[in-house]
């Protein structure tokens, strides 16, 4: 399910919370998350791309 998170009164984030990545509307690309402005409409719904995680040495 996409869950929306404001983090300040300009900026939302969003993103799944089943660990899917998510994708904007009109646009193919995958996102973990996304932090944009609150004003810039965006969209996104989720996908069935599990989150990619990685782990830095």
């Amino acid at each position: 399910m996409i869950v929306f998170e404001q983090l300040s009164a300009e900026l939302k984030r969003t993103y799944s919370d089943t660990g899917m990545m998510i994708r904007k509307a009109g646009d193919n690309a995958l996102y973990n998350d996304a932090v944009d402005a609150v004003a810039s409409g965006f969209i996104y719904e989720e996908s069935d791309v599990p989150v990619a995680i990685d782990f830095c040495p």
